[in-house]
């Protein structure tokens, strides 16, 4: 019988030395039944942990996958992520209560519902919320609600307190933000909403009580200005100059900026950027694109200017945008002005252009595209050693590319 043990205790080294240890095992375990059982457990339990291992290894292997893939399509143009979010991420129910004498300030998280999950292979999540006050005045600690597991329609009836100094309350702003928790990697962001407290009314009322459609995530630490003009030229010539920017928003404190302007007006195909400026929050580039825009559609038409910083560490980052509506501007005497930068992506505008926006739609569908069909084959693979990845969408004219080392976007 000692035979059968021995035999039994390689099944784990191979797949085949499974098959075979287990047919000679019960074969001179024949007559002896609980030997028989004690060998079935044995490889029944390394099966599990095996089958386990494999899981795991999968889940991991997935995860960094989907992470290369979004880091492609972000090189080729950074708001296919973060734009992406201009479609409603779900809703969150809140109350508010303010009371001037105590200066507090009580927020209730109620429930949040339909949310969208942002693993792109997702079907559920692990919502959590995070809400603080933002004020120029009084800084805010940061609240958080417990996680609930698997659901989209998570039910919270947490209630935080603020404290709100009545002459800070008409400037103040409550940030909620839900997130997705995640146990192998960084949690995900689902979708946000700023409430301003003066809209809020709540001196003619005692308790304010509403349904919040989430929206991307707004950057309120975006400062900075652009100088720009606009000229007209009959009979369908505007002229769209853009001369400097004076201090930018520096996202990283070992690295000064590289901003370059995209310019474009929404539904009109032509998309224009300047050069890029090297380390620098002042640039200057006196550069002048010309689009076509007939004076009669100046009424509905607005300039949109997206300032990013071009790989100042390694990624595409969002300097704000400003928009100029062409229904103000004076076609003989023109414009020459400046603009304060500020995060616009959930402005109505520019949810507006997200949707003009064929060509980012394209991005976005393909980025999910690819996900779902875990396409292209060579991707969705264990990567070990150096390997350059390369990406290119004619349409668009533009290109990325990506080196992974043992499995790991390096930028």
């Amino acid at each position: 019988m000692g035979a059968a043990y021995s035999r039994a205790s390689r099944v784990v080294d191979t797949e085949q030395s499974l098959t075979i240890n287990v047919d000679d095992s019960v074969a001179m375990g024949a007559g002896h039944p609980e030997k028989i059982k004690s060998i079935a457990r044995l490889l029944t339990a390394e099966n599990q942990k095996k089958n386990r291992r494999k899981e795991q290894n999968e889940v991991g292997n997935t995860k960094e996958n989907l992470n290369i893939l979004k880091q492609m399509f972000k090189k080729m143009d950074p708001s296919v992520l973060k734009t992406s979010s201009f479609m409603d991420h779900g809703d969150i129910h809140l109350s508010f209560k303010y009371d001037p004498d105590s200066s507090n300030l009580l927020v209730k998280v109620i429930c949040c519902r339909d949310l969208d999950p942002k693993d792109l292979r997702g079907q559920s999540a692990d919502p959590y919320v995070k809400l603080f006050l933002h004020s120029s005045s009084q800084p805010s600690h940061v609240n958080r609600t417990a996680t609930v597991k698997n659901t989209l329609n998570p039910n919270f009836n947490e209630i935080f307190s603020f404290e709100v100094d009545s002459n800070a309350f008409a400037e103040s702003h409550v940030v909620i933000q839900v997130w997705d928790y995640d146990v192998l990697d960084k949690d995900d962001f689902i979708g946000e909403v700023i409430v301003p407290l003066p809209g809020l009314d709540l001196d003619h009322q005692a308790v304010h009580t509403a349904w919040y459609t989430l929206k991307s995530e707004t950057n309120l630490t975006i400062t900075g200005s652009l100088e720009v003009s606009l000229r007209f030229q009959m009979p369908e010539s505007l002229f769209v100059s853009v001369h400097s920017g004076s201090g930018l928003t520096n996202l990283y404190e070992d690295d000064l900026p590289n901003p370059v302007v995209k310019v474009q007006i929404p539904g009109i195909q032509t998309l224009y950027e300047t050069t890029v400026q090297k380390n620098t929050v002042d640039p200057v580039w006196n550069e002048t694109f010309e689009f076509c825009v007939p004076i009669e559609e100046f009424s509905s038409r607005y300039v949109v200017l997206h300032a990013i910083d071009e790989g100042g560490s390694g990624e595409n980052e969002s300097l704000g945008q400003i928009i100029i509506e062409l229904n103000n501007l004076n076609t003989d005497a023109g414009f020459h002005g400046s603009f304060q930068l500020a995060d616009l992506r959930n402005s109505d505008r520019l949810r507006a252009q997200w949707f003009q926006h064929a060509t980012l739609q394209e991005f976005r569908e393909a980025l999910v595209a690819h996900a779902a069909f875990r396409q292209p084959k060579f991707l969705f693979q264990s990567h070990s050693g150096t390997k350059m990845l390369r990406v290119v969408n004619k349409k668009a004219k533009s290109e990325a590319r990506l080196r992974i080392v043992n499995g790991i976007p390096v930028f």
